[in-house]
């Protein structure tokens, strides 16, 4: 039987399609945002001055940036602070880009490291690197939550056919997947969601969409 420290913080990722309210629900966990696409301007919500006094005061202009805002946060413990917000995961993979585009000299991921793959791998080390910064939040017990976008992919169904689903709005791919090291590091995975569907009117297979305006976050992976 596994045990867990009642202290350690939660890792959650949520994603979900762009409007759904991925950032007003984790706006209500008490959090200091890390506002990396400006997502929670109309909230009332703490957010990390990453260049205060300065009008883009509350967007990081580089990886390096948020990574010294999580070591702050880790050094300088604030007990009315009871989770952060990475918002968005896809703007934080954009930044990684970056970094090792900048690092490396080359204009795009895919030329990082001389290609095949190498690029997209190193993305994935450096978040590892970057999430074992959040874990020293949650070893004090503030949970860390990374909300991404969502968009829909073909699944290969060995077991039967092919259909599409929800995934993270970041690379994945059969060889190395960001948002495999994304969902892997989290406790808890949310797919937040507008119920609705579609149904066919008539023999010729005519079909409208339908919603009832209610939220749902799946915890559970399902076709």
């Amino acid at each position: 039987k596994r045990t867990r420290l009642v202290s350690a913080g939660f890792r959650f990722v949520v994603y979900g399609p762009a409007g759904v309210g991925k950032t007003s629900l984790a706006a209500d966990a008490d959090p200091v945002f890390l506002d990396l696409e400006q997502s929670s301007k109309f909230l009332t919500t703490r957010r990390y001055p990453f260049h205060p006094n300065e009008p883009d005061e509350y967007q990081p202009r580089s990886y390096d940036e948020v990574c010294s805002a999580v070591d702050d946060l880790a050094d300088n413990p604030d007990q009315s602070i009871a989770s952060i917000v990475i918002d968005t995961g896809d703007a934080l993979e954009a930044l990684i880009h970056a970094h090792l585009c900048k690092k490396n000299n080359v204009s795009s991921i895919e030329k990082v490291g001389g290609g095949f793959n190498k690029g997209y791998r190193a993305a994935v080390e450096t978040l590892r690197e970057f999430q074992s910064k959040l874990d020293r939040l949650c070893a004090v017990g503030v949970h860390v939550i990374i909300v991404c976008h969502s968009q829909t992919t073909t699944f290969r169904d060995p077991e039967g056919e092919d259909y599409n689903r929800y995934t993270l709005k970041v690379h994945s791919s059969d060889k190395v997947s960001f948002a495999g090291q994304l969902k892997e590091w989290a406790d808890v995975v949310g797919f937040l969601h507008f119920e609705g569907g579609s149904k066919k009117l008539d023999e010729d297979g005519r079909a409208i969409g339908w919603t009832t305006n209610a939220r749902h976050l799946e915890l559970q992976r399902s076709a």
